[in-house]
C-alpha cells in the first residue's frame, strides 16, 4: 500500500492517500446531460421517504407567492421535462432574468424583493440586466 507522510498538527503521520482524499475531499462525478423515464418517481420516492428533509425544506426566504408562482408560470417550470432538464433550464432563465446590483437585496431578503426588483446581491458579476 503506498502511503505518505503529512504534518498534521506538528505531527508526522504515515497515510495511506487515497484515504486521506477520501475522508478531505469529495469526488465530484460529471452530471449526465438528462435523466432517465422514471427520475420524477425516483424523486418523488426520496422526498416522501422524509430522509433528505433538510434539502427538501422550502426556504423562510423563498415562501410561495403569487409572484414566485407567476415566475415558475413564465419560466415553463412543470414536470414535462425530466428533473435535471427542469433544473438546467431554471439555470439559464434566472441567469438572464435578473440583474446584480448592489443593495436592491440582502443576502437574507424575501424572494419577493428580488423577484419586484428583477436584481438581487447573489448574482455573478458579469451577468446581464433585466431589460425592461
Amino acid at each position: 500500500m503506498n502511503r505518505a507522510i503529512f504534518r498534521h498538527h506538528g505531527l508526522l503521520r504515515h497515510v495511506d492517500p487515497l484515504r486521506f482524499a477520501e475522508d478531505h475531499f469529495a469526488i465530484l462525478l460529471p452530471l449526465p446531460d438528462r435523466l432517465g423515464v422514471n427520475a420524477w418517481s425516483q424523486l418523488d420516492a426520496l422526498t416522501g421517504s422524509g430522509e433528505h428533509w433538510e434539502m427538501l425544506n422550502p426556504s423562510s426566504f423563498a415562501k410561495p407567492s403569487a409572484a414566485l408562482e407567476q415566475l415558475a408560470r413564465d419560466m415553463n417550470v412543470d414536470r414535462t421535462q425530466d428533473p435535471m432538464t427542469l433544473l438546467r433550464g431554471i439555470s439559464a432563465e434566472i441567469f438572464s432574468r435578473f440583474g446584480y446590483s448592489q443593495k436592491i437585496t440582502r443576502v437574507d431578503s424575501p424572494i419577493d424583493d428580488a423577484l419586484q426588483a428583477g436584481s438581487g446581491v447573489e448574482r455573478r458579476r458579469n451577468a446581464r440586466p433585466k431589460e425592461s
